[in-house]
């Protein structure tokens, strides 16, 4: 099968999660091409993908207080632009003439799918966020309902599904990058001593060289390691190693070889918890204080904040906590990817 990828560019956990899918998609004959944003377009291209450049969708910022006026004016740049990026995306749908339109939360590409087969991966049935009512959950539903022929939600949560498209809803295990080589391995090749926590946060709004010092204090304090994926600063720091986001770089590596996960993001918490790390989960947007409740309501994750980052602390002492988040992971050990793959392959066959 011809199949076109469409991937949101907010956030690099949207490429690091389409990357196996993609590579077992390709593994199984079919031909893929690549629609996304920058900077990520390059991820893919350095991997020998045939990609297609969009501009960035539209990103709001929180509809509280000042943020409200920053939303508008944002809307306001952008909205020309974005609109220019769905007239391409319908171009070049056009020129791939794909059987199979997949979208990993890329809007654009939905817009133009009424045509194609098309299939959604997103973990949002509802819209994650503290203002949305019932009416823009409707919307959301009835968007789903008329452009996307199955949604694939990747579930760590538990989450319930909406009767209006429990019928097009098909739940899958969590998505991450496969590493096969063995922890002792992976250890030695990424340089990793002693106990170690991988720091995948989003520090948006915060002060990153103060939260860095912290983890300096806690290092000191603990005995603990820290490695900041994605992070750069211009002079070393003891304890604390912070690397830079690559095209080549592999999360997942860093995250299996540790012993301890401090995350933001749905993606780095799916990773974490299919390669069974305890998680100290630093929510900085609204979706993500949602991910977070239901996750510690599930047992697998601890809720901090940049705030007061010694709870980060007293978590990295507490082993029978540790040990239960674990051991509450353990039935979501399953591989989203493949289940994900099946289901597109299905999709085809119809």
């Amino acid at each position: 099968m011809r199949i076109a990828y469409a991937i949101c560019n907010i956030g690099f956990g949207h490429s690091t999660r389409s990357l196996n899918i993609i590579n077992l998609l390709r593994k199984r004959g079919h031909e893929i091409e690549i629609i996304i944003g920058e900077p990520y377009n390059e991820f893919f291209k350095d991997k020998g993908f045939k990609t297609h450049r969009i501009h960035s969708p539209i990103k709001l910022h929180e509809s509280t207080g000042s943020s409200m006026l920053k939303t508008i004016e944002f809307i306001n740049r952008s909205a020309s632009k974005y609109m220019v990026s769905t007239i391409r995306v319908k171009k070049i749908l056009k020129r791939i003439n794909p059987d199979i339109l997949v979208s990993d939360s890329e809007i654009s590409s939905l817009l133009n799918s009424r045509k194609i087969k098309s299939a959604l991966i997103s973990h949002q049935m509802n819209i994650f966020s503290e203002v949305v009512n019932e009416e823009s959950n409707k919307i959301w539903h009835k968007f789903i309902r008329r452009y996307v022929d199955v949604m694939i939600v990747p579930d760590i949560l538990d989450m319930e599904v909406p009767k209006k498209i429990k019928d097009i809803v098909v739940k899958v295990g969590p998505l991450f990058e496969m590493v096969k080589e063995r922890k002792s391995k992976l250890k030695k090749k990424l340089r990793i001593k002693g106990k170690t926590s991988v720091f995948i946060p989003s520090f948006a709004n915060t002060n990153r060289k103060q939260i860095i010092h912290k983890l300096v204090d806690i290092s000191e304090d603990l005995g603990w390691n820290f490695i900041l994926l994605g992070q750069e600063m211009d002079k070393k720091i003891k304890n604390v190693r912070l690397i830079k986001r690559r095209n080549d770089l592999v999360p997942c590596e860093y995250i299996k070889a540790s012993d301890f996960s401090v995350v933001s993001g749905y993606t780095s918490l799916m990773e974490s918890v299919y390669y069974q790390k305890p998680i100290f989960f630093i929510p900085t947007q609204t979706e993500q204080k949602i991910i977070g409740r239901l996750g510690e309501k599930n047992g697998i994750l601890k809720v901090g904040s940049f705030d007061n980052i010694e709870e980060l602390k007293s978590i990295l002492t507490d082993k029978s906590a540790q040990k239960e988040m674990v051991r509450n992971q353990k039935k979501y050990r399953i591989d989203g990817n493949k289940q994900s793959v099946e289901i597109i392959e299905s999709l085809g066959k119809k």
